[in-house]
């Protein structure tokens, strides 16, 4: 008999405090600043991460920008968002983690594969 938990992502627990049957839930994407320019300066992410998760807000979202384009006016996160996602499991407890967007035709798909199960599994399914 089907049920929603018998789906295993559904048992994940990012997904449980993310998707919420009957219930909105806000997420945060990652860096959180406001920066004239184009370029983030990255500083005090850690803190306000940490307030986040303890303010109960559901997930913190990380983008991919592989490239750094001054014309396009914001490249955002100029992190790697899987070196990013990793810092972040181990500087939160329970705020559920999570890739905005990933530009797949430029990664290898097994390095991918890896670098998100890597996350998943260091961050608790978070």
């Amino acid at each position: 008999m089907f049920t929603p938990n018998s789906i295993p992502y559904q048992r994940q627990p990012g997904f449980q405090r993310t998707y919420r049957q009957g219930r909105l839930t806000l997420g945060l994407f990652f860096p959180l600043e406001a920066f004239a320019g184009d370029m983030p300066s990255m500083l005090d992410q850690v803190s306000l991460a940490q307030r986040a998760d303890k303010l109960g807000f559901s997930a913190l979202w990380f983008r991919d920008v592989p490239l750094r384009d001054p014309s396009f006016g914001d490249s955002g996160q100029v992190f790697d968002p899987w070196v990013y996602l990793g810092f972040m499991a181990a500087h939160t407890h329970s705020i559920a983690l999570g890739t905005a967007s990933i530009i797949l035709p430029i990664r290898n798909p097994l390095h991918t594969a890896k670098a998100a199960t890597s996350v998943d599994q260091l961050s608790g399914g978070r």
